[in-house]
């Protein structure tokens, strides 16, 4: 139900229709009237034991009582994960037994849920990274209708690219010219291409993005700097740590848009704070600032791309 309702408007879209954008809204308004209902009663395992690929989230108060609708979503998938992880925070969540009973049901049918310490967005890949170092972990939002062959698309390119960081939707890096990194509001976005992997995409995480075992240095576990830096803001941390491992990211689809969201939750959660308030400009000052080599290798290859093409 998914793809087929985000496939028709993308073909919508890349036709240059001029009504997308209200086909999108509308479809966005059917799926949050229709696809909670029609998965409530399910019953049918979400995860296959064989499964290459596990599935990492995080959520808050906030939104605990629908994250259940986004990994319904995931146990739906034509590729089915080995595991989906949910980690909580042990200080929002003391008591597990008053956790929704949404998230019971799900547990009967392969989620599981763990308790850590509040790394805010960073909980949704610190933790499962850390404890499986030789897995592919997939990392997804807490709010998002992910179409059904997501996960199948992530694997299929990461298996043409095994060490490439693999999205569906990214931003592309702009520069000023004095080769310094102009405001993230300023970035590229909507792109297409990117089909082969490049240290200039920046993965964004409501499209989900897939992460090769071992290829990230092991600097992105330091919480010093994630709480000094970025607590706010993995995307960005992320792409950071991308760069100093000099390993690039690769798109999985040659268009995509954001996937449609929940619309209850839209207004609960960090990007307002992070894209419309500046908050994503402090971190990526904070990043840099600390870790100036990211700026200097990613003008490097801004300029040797340039000259190329």
């Amino acid at each position: 139900m998914i793809q087929t309702l985000y496939n028709y408007v993308l073909k919508q879209k890349s036709k240059n229709k001029k009504n997308w954008s209200i086909l999108y809204k509308i479809c966005k308004v059917v799926l949050n009237l229709f696809y909670p209902i029609l998965v409530w009663g399910r019953k049918k395992p979400g995860t296959d034991a064989d499964g290459k690929i596990i599935v990492s989230l995080t959520s808050f108060p906030d939104r605990i009582g629908d994250v259940w609708i986004s990994i319904s979503t995931i146990m739906n998938q034509t590729l089915k994960p080995a595991r989906i992880v949910l980690w909580l925070s042990e200080e929002q969540f003391p008591d597990p037994g008053k956790l929704p009973e949404s998230l019971k049901r799900l547990q009967k049918r392969g989620l599981e849920i763990k308790y850590c310490e509040d790394l805010m967005p960073h909980k949704k890949y610190f933790y499962t990274m850390q404890e499986n170092p030789d897995q592919v972990v997939v990392t997804i939002d807490d709010d998002i209708f992910y179409p059904e062959d997501h996960l199948e698309k992530l694997w299929a390119v990461h298996q043409q690219y095994p060490r490439a960081v693999c999205c569906w939707y990214g931003h592309v890096i702009s520069y000023r010219e004095d080769g310094s990194i102009e405001a993230y509001n300023s970035w590229i976005s909507d792109v297409s291409g990117y089909r082969t992997p490049s240290l200039q995409l920046v993965p964004v995480g409501c499209g989900g993005v897939l992460y090769p075992p071992g290829v990230l240095p092991g600097q992105l576990f330091c919480t010093e700097d994630i709480k000094t830096l970025c607590l706010k803001t993995d995307d960005l941390w992320l792409k950071a740590m991308e760069v100093l491992g000099d390993v690039r990211a690769v798109r999985c689809v040659e268009d995509s848009m954001i996937f449609y969201g929940l619309i209850k939750t839209r207004h609960k959660g960090l990007f307002a704070e992070n894209a419309d308030r500046d908050g994503n400009d402090v971190a990526l000052r904070a990043i840099l600032g600390k870790y100036p080599q990211v700026e200097k290798r990613l003008y490097e290859d801004y300029k040797n791309r340039s000259a190329e093409e």
